[in-house]
């Protein structure tokens, strides 16, 4: 029941050029749904978002960019660790952006933070901090860029850590300097399908710092969790 099964994902998936770029599934999508219309309902809007270069992201932000009347730019520096892909044997995925850009309202006149051949070139020796590091590096450049809108980003478990660490100075970056490693199971069970994290800047430049507004959007619940409810724990 969770296999997507309209005809442009059914066709996206049975050409093979994104098998190890998988796509958003059925639940996924009617949970997006759900949360972009109340962001709509809140007057919460923005003329682009800011999506990690993946199928099923794009996919997110492109029900995002239905109700919020918004343009999705790409930025790779939002992809997940690389040290995470080598993990499993895979290599970085070709994500195929410039078909994509046709299939989805992508503005392909962005300038990334990061481009995809810097990600290429790091591949082998990326490791799980560095690619955390980066992804928080992305959030606070961006941050601190002067716009009269919100900025709303579409990417994974661990980009919504980061940016929750922004408010809670609770990186996993910080966690890491022991030499942990992250558990990504226990990730995304606190941040499972559709959660959503707002933060919001207080001051400029270095003096700047950061407040969780929780109550952005109402929740939808999973059990015990909520997904504008981040959960945080000493242990990740």
């Amino acid at each position: 029941l969770n296999v997507p099964n309209n005809p442009a994902a059914r066709n996206l998936i049975e050409s093979g050029v994104f098998h190890d770029n998988p796509p958003i599934t059925a639940f996924g999508k009617c949970t997006i749904q759900l949360t972009a219309r109340a962001m709509a309902n809140r007057g919460v809007k923005s003329k682009r978002l800011i999506c990690s270069p993946t199928l099923r992201c794009i996919q997110t932000a492109e029900a995002l960019a239905n109700f919020l009347k918004a343009k999705i730019v790409i930025e790779p520096g939002l992809l997940e660790p690389l040290a995470w892909y080598r993990a499993t044997s895979q290599t970085l995925p070709d994500f195929h952006l410039d078909l994509l850009s046709k299939l989805y309202p992508i503005d392909t006149n962005y300038t990334p933070q990061y481009k995809l051949d810097q990600l290429l070139e790091n591949f082998d020796r990326e490791q799980e901090k560095e690619g955390v590091a980066r992804i928080n590096n992305v959030l606070r450049s961006l941050a601190q860029e002067s716009r009269e809108e919100p900025l709303i980003f579409v990417a994974h478990a661990i980009t919504l850590a980061e940016a929750a660490s922004l408010a809670t100075s609770n990186s996993y970056t910080d966690k890491m300097e022991g030499g942990e490693i992250i558990d990504r199971i226990g990730l995304g069970v606190r941040f499972p399908p559709g959660s959503l994290v707002a933060i919001q800047c207080k001051g400029e430049g270095q003096s700047s710092s950061y407040d969780l507004c929780p109550g952005v959007v109402p929740p939808l619940s999973y059990g015990e969790f909520y997904t504008n409810q981040p959960v945080f724990e000493a242990t990740a």
